[in-house]
């Protein structure tokens, strides 16, 4: 049977079992979950020290936490980006496309109901975070370590050099620091800096943080 909803959108499995992880939790837990959520205020992964203090509070295992939290927060979002729609008949949509595997129901809508009154808390949070990506891939994470870089005094070249007689000289060693970017298009990428270049881009941000915080101020 197609729902209202899911007449225009099929739940993939993955959404499915968040939504079974939800009625697994006791009254406690899914109250602690809540709780952090609220606390966070803020569209993120949970932290290792949160995760930890959740472990001990839940005494779920962290896999169990994090699948939880997970589950919690794609329901937020879920109901936060859906506006055109009935968040009631949403609900019960959900809850008819799950009924193959989860045989609480009652639980679930109960577990569903109170998530969406966290709606008019996060729906901006969720809208902006949506704003922030369009068109733009986000930085999702980055790496960075310092190396010492060797430098000769001639390097390799194939058309000119023979290899049997290419016997290079070290000059110096240079300190240069990597930087690794991934975006939230799964892309990747290393930039190599030197002492000046490094201090140059660092200077660059703090005056864009400058910039954005004068901003933030306008605005507020």
């Amino acid at each position: 049977m197609k729902t209202k909803y899911f007449n225009r959108y099929s739940l993939p499995k993955d959404k499915k079992d968040h939504l079974s992880t939800l009625t697994k939790l006791d009254d406690i837990q899914f109250q602690i979950i809540e709780d952090i959520t609220k606390e966070q205020n803020a569209v993120r992964k949970l932290t290792n020290l949160e995760i930890r203090d959740l472990v001990e509070k839940t005494k779920l295992s962290a896999e169990n936490v994090i699948d939880a939290a997970v589950a919690f927060k794609w329901v937020l979002g879920f109901f936060s980006l859906e506006v055109k729609d009935n968040l009631e008949d949403l609900i019960e949509d959900l809850i008819e496309t799950v009924k193959d595997i989860i045989d609480d129901r009652d639980k679930l809508k109960e577990r569903l109901n109170k998530i969406s009154n966290l709606v008019p808390q996060f729906r901006p949070l969720y809208k902006s975070e949506i704003a922030k990506s369009d068109g733009v891939p986000l930085l999702r994470r980055s790496n960075g370590s310092v190396i010492l870089k060797p430098i000769f005094d001639e390097r390799f070249d194939f058309d000119e050099m023979d290899i049997k007689s290419y016997k290079p000289k070290l000059i110096k060693r240079i300190a240069c620091v990597l930087l690794e970017l991934k975006n939230t298009s799964d892309q990747t990428f290393t930039v190599q800096l030197d002492a000046r270049e490094f201090e140059q881009l660092l200077n660059e941000l703090i005056a864009l943080q400058i910039e954005l915080k004068s901003f933030e101020n306008e605005c507020n």
